[in-house]
């Protein structure tokens, strides 16, 4: 059973008003950004619909191959399509699926919008973990993601069947902790854009990897695939943080012997 909120008579579910909220607050603080750097508005909205349909369809498609056997994958994946799936099946995302979707869905919304290739990358730096710090409040809300067994500080206990949240023991606020940590990144990567600095897509990059990667550890429920000792999101955030690491370094080199150039 997940729980809902009723606004004028509609019941909506609240993970899905968390992500809503996100939503919004990520494209008003976008659209203030645009305006304030003389940036078309509308070409971000394009190339913000093109990643989410993507970002999306790839949470979903990994959620899928973490959560059910591989050679059910087609089988169920078409289900979605088909007929109403259960309420898990409908609900479960996995982040980094959206993200490897995401990344080059973001390219194809640049080649559409027209404009300069790494123009509007940054602004996803901020709305990303943004939305994705609400989506966690959802996950809280709905019982998903949840901690290991802990009996200490801020311990929760959920009383109904939420997901397959255990409901016989203390939980671990993992999902809290994550929106905390990510609410936070935006806060500070916004600052830093407002500051005009730059390659701000790759800071996030590397810093949500590490968050992920330690609060995996603190993570119990069992959709999060085993790939060795680690979770599939940790050995993903092992290549995408290195990834996004180098290429920090990198341009953060090239700047700087452009900007020395450029004095002598």
């Amino acid at each position: 059973m997940l729980p809902f909120i009723s606004i004028f008579g509609i019941k909506i579910p609240l993970y899905g008003l968390c992500i809503a909220t996100g939503l919004l607050i990520a494209g008003l603080l976008c659209y203030l950004m645009c305006k304030k750097k003389n940036q078309d508005f509308l070409n971000f909205i394009l190339i913000s619909t093109v990643v989410l349909a993507a970002g999306f369809t790839g949470a979903k498609l990994l959620y899928i191959l973490v959560t059910y056997p591989v050679k059910d994958f087609f089988k169920i994946t078409l289900s979605l399509l088909s007929h109403k799936p259960n309420a898990q099946l409908a609900s479960g995302f996995v982040f980094y699926g959206g993200l490897i979707l995401g990344v080059p869905a973001y390219f194809l919304g640049v080649h559409l919008a027209k404009c300069g290739t790494f123009e509007y990358i940054d602004y996803f730096a901020f709305a990303l973990p943004l939305v994705h710090g609400f989506g966690r409040l959802g996950c809280f809300c709905a019982g998903c993601c949840y901690g290991i067994p802990y009996e200490g500080i801020l311990a929760v206990h959920y009383t109904n069947p939420i997901s397959s949240v255990p409901t016989d023991i203390s939980i671990f606020p993992v999902q809290l902790i994550e929106s905390l940590c990510l609410l936070s990144l935006s806060l500070l990567i916004l600052f830093l854009f407002r500051k005009e600095k730059k390659h701000l897509f790759y800071i996030y990059l590397f810093s949500y990897c590490v968050i992920r990667f330690i609060l995996e550890f603190y993570r119990f429920d069992s959709e999060r695939g085993v790939i060795g000792p680690f979770s599939t999101s940790q050995v993903i955030s092992i290549i995408a943080g290195v990834c996004g690491a180098i290429v920090y370094v990198f341009l953060f080199i090239r700047q700087k012997k452009l900007s020395k150039n450029a004095i002598s």
